[in-house]
């Protein structure tokens, strides 16, 4: 069996046909605003998570696992995959082993109930003071177990670019 290479790994943008048009257009794409960017922002600060409001979601895929196979495609049927370049390694600041939005939510709750989050806390890693070699590193480590939502994420802190973009496509 082959070792995963930590270069092969993908990162995927899943988006609706109108968003990507607005994207050709603009040149520049970021995340919509989560419902519950309040009060995940206010949990984020309290546990020195990164959080910010200008940010773009990954899906992280290993070679083995289809674009268009990915349960993140149900933020829509056209893609776009990132370059695995330094800009966009640099402006990852957070991974998980499943959708970044439940995890963060639910650990709120817990954190609120005052009940305790270790289980969920496991799946994320914050990467902020990591260096390029680590987060390629944790990028992997992500696409080992997936959650409950089937897919490993990355959060960059910041709106893509075509720059960033290393081809797009649509899966049917």
């Amino acid at each position: 069996m082959t070792a995963t290479r930590p270069n092969s790994l993908r990162l995927v943008v899943f988006m609706e046909p109108a968003r990507k048009e607005k994207f050709k257009r603009s040149g520049r794409f970021c995340s919509e605003r989560e419902y519950s960017a309040a009060r995940i922002g206010k949990f984020c600060r309290k546990k020195h998570l990164p959080y910010g409001e200008k940010f773009v979601c990954a899906a992280i895929l290993a070679p083995r696992e289809s674009i268009c196979d990915c349960p993140a495609r149900i933020y829509g049927s056209h893609y776009v995959l990132l370059k695995n370049s330094e800009s966009v390694l640099r402006s990852i600041g957070m991974v998980a082993r499943d959708d970044l939005l439940q995890l963060l939510t639910n650990m709120a709750t817990r954190f609120e109930q005052n009940a305790p989050d270790d289980s969920l806390r496991r799946k994320v890693r914050d990467l902020r003071e990591r260096n390029t070699r680590q987060k390629l590193t944790d990028l992997l480590w992500a696409t080992k177990e997936h959650g409950t939502h089937g897919y490993s994420e990355a959060r960059l802190s910041r709106c893509i670019t075509w720059e960033d973009v290393a081809s797009c496509g649509k899966c049917d």
